[in-house]
């Protein structure tokens, strides 16, 4: 799945050559939705169009190849086109005049393919567009159109299809990969960023992007030496994963890459493919697990986390949660239809030098780990005695094939197959497979080029070594010149976000990574770490600014209902008080008046005063008056006045009215003989 930085995969004098070939693969995927079934029924508009406009309506092999080439940027064999040709023939929509052998168009061949060229013109021009824009408001990239165009098809060559050509034993050079003043390593990691950019905030590119994958996987598939069929099944063949896809396979990689091999998987098992994997890879599989759990607690200094480790920190998995995934790796493959085999014992009928093999492989790969070149030894030379030391020229009927996501190992494989006559190279790597196996039934597995595009691109956004190496070494250079910083270095080198920042300003060249930049990744660090907390104080600050006008609000609002019932209180008050008075007023009136009527009645009972009364109420009159003396009488002797007889009534007449007057506001109270403010309740 994976490619390594440097390595041109397809290389620009094989399938396409230029800026036309973006077009031309969107076509291909215009035709794939028509539902055509044939690989070369979708290369047929472009053979009746070169034969039109590039051959004058009438030309040979050679020249209709030539004109393929000039016209739609695609340089396919003379046997391919052949093949295309006949395809054409057999449709009705081209001629063959055998006698010169020339070929012409019939009329009214291939009236749609304008309209579809210049759709497909038109996304691609909006597509690199959308790259040029992205590389100048990211990362300050002043890339012409030209030079997007130029990484779009690198990015699309590196995730399709890998040296395909170079497969059936054909050479080519390779192309640098370089875009302008940027690095292969920066182009890389632009594209890989614009491409999980537009994922998920461009939808319309990302589908631009994802048709020129398919066309690419297409157009690759034209190389491979199988019939123009899709129908062709694999037979008595068994596909042996090696351990990092089946690392993918189990999801240890993202689901994005668990989605495109999964759907690689069930095609090859439709297809007819068995699914085997070495014990030997299983063990080597369970050391890179247990591995990654111990990273998870222990990391040696200098020493790049692989991803897996990442990917365990970052889901917070716990050293026996990593071993206990170890242990069930075996469990779950099964699940997946995947048969275990210890590799083929030693036979001298099909000996070979493992030594020489040994010396080779590891001329090629390079590899850091001794365990990783003897395993990767150990399943080429038992694919190649399974195929007892032959092998056919397809796939389907190879008998056993490595598939692995390394193409340094499928390059020592080709190397292995020149050695050995064989045809069929030892391993294929897995974006090859994928190319092959959807090319022929892409209608079962639509969204495997949309997986295969994001796992990629995701991919490129993880540290290289050669980053990580030269990151680690200044963290140590900083580290020795201040003290201080060694708790930061300790973070630098274990936060998930310092990994991301890192990618974003180095954009994953080593060359860009010094002191000042790794001092800008803390400054972040820390600018990311506090920036929670301020914004928590400000949210605080907010609601503390707002509380304050809200209290000073509701004080003004108290104040003025104590105003208004302070005023209310008041009125209560001084109305009870005048009701007072007033009975006051009246009792010392009326007892001034009984007084002088009893007297009266007792000093003469025909008094003009006494008559005045109906001769009914004078009985009662002179009774009252006679009650009054007596009290009157009483207080007077007991040292009291009718005036504090008149005080005690008035005073139960003013608490009776000034309760009523304060249960009518609202307001209960205790009555206060000295007139102060009521208690509210």
């Amino acid at each position: 799945m994976t490619t390594e930085p440097g390595e041109s995969v397809i290389p620009r004098d094989g399938i396409f050559q230029d800026g036309n070939a973006l077009a031309s693969l969107a076509i291909l995927s215009v035709d794939l939705s028509e539902g055509k079934i044939s690989y070369y029924d979708h290369f047929v508009p472009f053979v009746i169009e070169a034969l039109a406009t590039g051959c004058g309506g009438r030309g040979n092999t050679q020249e209709i190849t030539d004109a393929l080439y000039s016209e739609f940027g695609l340089k396919f064999p003379l046997a391919v086109v052949r093949n295309i040709l006949k395809r054409t023939e057999k449709r009705g929509e081209i001629e063959h005049h055998r006698d010169e052998d020339v070929f012409s168009a019939s009329a009214g061949a291939g009236a749609t393919f304008k309209s579809h060229r210049d759709d497909a013109l038109r996304q691609q021009a909006s597509l690199a567009q959308a790259l040029v824009d992205f590389s100048k408001k990211n990362y300050d990239l002043s890339w012409t159109f030209e030079e997007a165009e130029i990484a779009l098809q690198d990015f699309v060559a590196k995730i399709s299809t890998s040296r395909i050509k170079q497969v059936l034993g054909s050479s080519s050079g390779s192309s640098n990969g370089q875009v302008g003043s940027s690095s292969e390593i920066t182009q890389s990691f632009v594209v890989g960023e614009f491409v999980t950019y537009i994922v998920h905030r461009d939808p319309v590119a990302f589908t631009s992007l994802e048709n020129l994958v398919k066309g690419s996987m297409l157009a690759a598939a034209l190389y491979l030496p199988i019939s123009p069929q899709s129908t062709r099944k694999f037979r008595n063949t068994t596909i042996w994963i090696d351990a990092p896809v089946a690392l993918l396979w189990l999801g240890l990689d993202g689901a994005e890459a668990q989605s495109y091999i999964g759907s690689m998987m069930d095609l090859a098992k439709r297809q007819g493919a068995n699914l085997g994997m070495f014990t030997h890879c299983v063990q080597e599989l369970r050391s890179i697990v247990r591995g990654a759990a111990d990273g998870i607690s222990y990391l040696a200094p200098g020493l790049r986390p692989s991803k897996l480790t990442v990917r365990f920190r970052d889901d917070k998995m716990t050293f026996a949660e990593a071993l206990l995934l170890s242990s069930s790796i075996e469990q779950k493959l099964a699940g997946l239809s995947v048969v275990f085999q210890d590799a083929p014992d030693h036979d001298p009928r099909y000996g070979i030098e493992e030594e020489q093999w040994e010396a080779m492989l590891q001329e090629t790969v390079n590899y850091q780990s001794d365990g990783a070149r003897l395993c990767d030894l150990a399943s080429l030379i038992g694919v190649h005695r399974l195929r007892k030391g032959v092998s056919s020229d397809s796939l389907e009927d190879c008998r056993a094939v490595l598939m692995t996501a390394n193409p340094k190992v499928t390059r020592a494989a080709r190397r292995f197959s020149g050695i050995n006559g064989t045809s069929w190279p030892l391993a294929i790597v897995d974006h090859d497979v994928a190319a092959l196996l959807w090319s022929k039934e892409p209608m079962d597995a639509p969204d495997l080029p949309r997986n295969q595009i994001i796992a990629n691109a995701l991919a490129v956004l993880h540290p290289s070594q050669d980053l990580w190496t030269r990151y680690c070494a200044v963290l140590d250079q900083l580290a020795e010149s201040d003290a201080d910083l060694t708790d930061a270095v300790l973070v630098l080198r274990n936060s998930s976000e310092a990994r991301r920042l890192l990618m974003g300003d180095s954009m994953g060249d080593p060359s860009r990574v010094t002191p000042g930049l790794v001092q800008s990744i803390l400054k972040e660090i820390k600018e990311s770490a506090v920036a929670p907390v301020m914004a928590e104080r400000d949210t605080l600050s907010e609601k503390l600014d707002s509380t304050s006008k809200e209290n000073i609000a509701m004080r003004r609002r108290l104040e003025a209902v104590e105003q208004k019932d302070a005023r209310l209180k008041d009125r209560a008050i001084k109305s009870s008080e005048s009701w007072a008075k007033v009975v006051r007023t009246c009792t010392k009136i009326a007892s001034v008046a009984l007084i002088i009527g009893f007297l009266l009645s007792l000093a003469s009972p025909t008094s003009p005063l006494l008559k005045l009364f109906p001769s009914g109420f004078q009985l009662y009159i002179s009774i009252s008056a006679g009650i009054v003396t007596v009290v009157g009488a009483f207080f007077l002797y007991k040292g009291h006045t009718f005036e504090k007889l008149a005080d005690s009534l008035g005073t139960r007449a003013q608490k009776f009215i000034q309760k009523r007057k304060f249960e009518g506001i609202g307001l209960d109270s205790e009555f206060d003989s000295k007139g102060s403010a009521p208690q509210e309740a």
